[in-house]
């Protein structure tokens, strides 16, 4: 019985093996297959990438903690939460304002690569900045919320704080007043008020400075001038000194506004030597309303400058002249404002006197000459104003002046005796 027994477990024994392995009409699967029911099956292949959650642009405050991983996540179909595996590229000073670039990437098993970047922005708490018209007047937060203008012109600085000041090391200047230029932009100037601006500076040379106040324009005029007729210029001693001027908003209300230092190429008032090349110390800007005082500044006329005109054409004296008065705003200009006249049918340098006061009786007078001028040569010939013909024509040179497409041509026909040079002349 024992016998039959063991001869019976060997017989299931080497079914059961038998079962396991392929038969002789089971086909052998490449590695990239699978036997399933006696066929081979292709494997899935992952061609699918992670995605990423919570890579977006943001902006952050100064000094604030900052995790660039904080909120981001990466997920695959296949191998689940992938988020230990996200790499970054690129760094963010939390210290310093400005707009950072990150890249982040992430793989998973199957080498499936994501990216996707953004931008993280650095800016100053507005907590921090206080109601001052002037925000970091003080400099207290570094130099954020100021703004420069270097390089437009050819004139260059380098701007740090120490120690609560801001060092302006010039490096070269533009041939005008302007650059290199500081600005803080984006103050409130209401119409009719009177502020006073005040600063304490210093320079490492003796040096002159420019203040505008005004409104910085994307496009020709560039500018528009707060305190039109008051030019402040200051020279600075190498001592920390306070400085200050009062103006009065005579134009529209305006939100944009801009207190700008120029330390471009600045006429000095006094100084015997003027340092343009050399280091500007600044601290403690502020503005503030203030009581208006005696208006002592005349309006200023724009537009009445030389003019040439055509005999027999058109003349107004009034057209293209403006009038802009610190304190009481645009002013209108009339004939009466006007003294001389102008026949412009009689060749001749005229002279015309303006003269217009503002509400304080602050008075501006402006001679203006007006040449009125014979016709330019035509190319037909005609009247050569302002130039002529010199020929030796007792010699045989010939010629004559004439103007063809708005250039004047001397059209020379014979030269004759040419053995002088002056014989023939323009």
């Amino acid at each position: 019985m024992k016998k039959v027994l063991t001869l019976v477990l060997v017989a299931l024994f080497a079914f059961s093996v038998a079962a396991c392995e392929p038969t002789e009409e089971d086909p052998v699967c490449d590695d990239d297959q699978t036997l399933i029911d006696g066929e081979c099956v292709d494997n899935e292949v992952d061609n699918t990438a992670p995605t990423f959650s919570g890579v977006e642009d943001v902006t952050v405050f100064k000094d604030s903690d900052f995790d660039p991983l904080d909120g981001v996540t990466a997920t695959d179909d296949v191998d689940g939460d992938v988020s230990a595996d996200i790499e970054i590229a690129g760094t963010v000073d939390i210290t310093t304002s400005g707009t950072y670039f990150l890249r982040y990437s992430v793989e998973d098993s199957a080498g499936n690569k994501r990216e996707e970047t953004r931008y993280i922005t650095v800016e100053i708490d507005p907590s921090l900045v206080g109601d001052e018209m002037v925000p970091n007047g003080d400099f207290e937060l570094g130099w954020d919320i100021w703004t420069t203008t270097t390089g437009l012109e050819g004139g260059n600085a380098n701007y740090n704080v120490v120690d609560g000041e801001l060092e302006v090391e010039v490096t070269s200047v533009a041939g005008g007043l302007w650059e290199p230029r500081l600005e803080n932009i984006g103050i409130n100037f209401e119409q009719g008020k009177t502020y006073q601006v005040s600063f304490d500076a210093r320079a490492a040379a003796p040096r002159a400075i420019h203040v505008q106040v005004g409104e910085i324009l994307a496009a020709a005029p560039w500018f528009t001038n707060f305190k039109p007729g008051q030019t402040e210029i200051f020279d600075l001693s190498t001592e920390m000194e306070t400085y200050s001027f009062t103006f009065t908003m005579s134009l529209d209300s305006n939100a944009n506004g801009a207190l700008i230092f120029e330390m471009g190429t600045v006429p000095a008032n006094e100084l015997e030597e003027n340092n343009l090349i050399t280091t500007v110390y600044l601290d403690n800007v502020t503005i503030e309303e203030a009581e208006a005082g005696a208006d002592r500044t005349p309006p200023v006329v724009t537009g009445a400058g030389p003019a040439l005109i055509e005999q027999g054409s058109d003349f107004d004296p009034l057209a293209g002249i403006t009038v802009l008065d610190n304190a009481d705003g645009p002013m209108t200009i009339t004939s009466a404002n006007v003294e001389g006249y102008v026949n412009t049918n009689v060749p001749f340098d005229y002279r015309l006197i303006y003269r217009i006061s503002d509400e304080a009786g602050n008075e501006t007078i402006i001679a203006r000459i007006v040449t009125v001028r014979e016709p330019l040569a035509t190319e037909n010939g005609g009247s050569t104003w302002g130039w002529r013909a010199f020929l030796n024509n007792w010699e045989g040179t010939a010629g004559e002046l004439v103007a063809v497409d708005g250039e004047m041509v001397f059209d020379i026909t014979n030269i004759g005796n040419m053995t002088d040079n002056w014989k023939l002349q323009v």
